[in-house]
């Protein structure tokens, strides 16, 4: 049995979907202001820290995207609050972005997201997961992308859609990976958060 914090026991497992966090035409901008932020960059995953969101972005694009974070902050603490009760404080903060690996012949990286973890594995800190989606899969990006819960008896995928939030328990019951796609971008707000209760 792998270490676990006496939390870990006290603590449900929990997994929810909350959709129309934010719209398509918010979600549009930060696509372009994220891609325009990391076009220098090169490879399939791009990850965009909260540190660098003023100097990556511009000042407009940064506090636009933070009051994305803020808003997913909103969302999820209601939830938490509703399923056990817990209040949280912000633990970590990502913007990132994926891009397909073309002809799909190398859809199986073992590595960054696309590798099974759970999040407390990074951090202890991480006690709930969290995801705004600012694509749409078959419309932003194609074979591939979802996200996957690996569950003892079959995988269990989330669509990614623009303004959906994907909130869950950071621990081993949540297993997960991304799947890798063959085209396109897929762009994400990715937070972590800690119990404070």
């Amino acid at each position: 049995m792998p270490n676990r914090r006496k939390s870990d026991v006290d603590e449900p497992a929990f997994r929810r979907l909350i959709d129309d966090v934010a719209a398509a035409d918010e979600c549009a901008r930060a696509r372009a202001a994220i891609r325009a932020a990391l076009q220098h960059e090169d490879g399939p995953e791009r990850l965009l820290s909260p540190y660098a969101f003023e100097a990556a972005l511009g000042p407009l694009d940064a506090a636009f995207v933070q009051a994305l974070a803020f808003r997913l902050e909103t969302a999820v603490r209601r939830e938490v609050a509703t399923i056990t009760g817990a209040t949280l404080r912000p633990a970590g903060l990502l913007v990132n972005y994926l891009s397909g690996v073309g002809d799909g012949s190398e859809l199986r990286p073992s590595s960054g997201p696309f590798a099974p973890h759970c999040d407390r594995a990074n951090r202890d800190s991480y006690d709930v997961s969290a995801l705004l989606y600012l694509s749409t899969a078959g419309e932003h990006f194609s074979g591939g992308g979802e996200f996957a819960f690996n569950d003892d008896d079959r995988d269990r995928l989330v669509e990614p859609r623009e303004g959906r939030v994907l909130v869950f328990s950071s621990g081993f019951e949540n297993l997960h990976q991304v799947r890798p796609m063959a085209d396109g971008e897929r762009f994400t707000v990715s937070a972590w958060y800690s119990r404070t209760t």
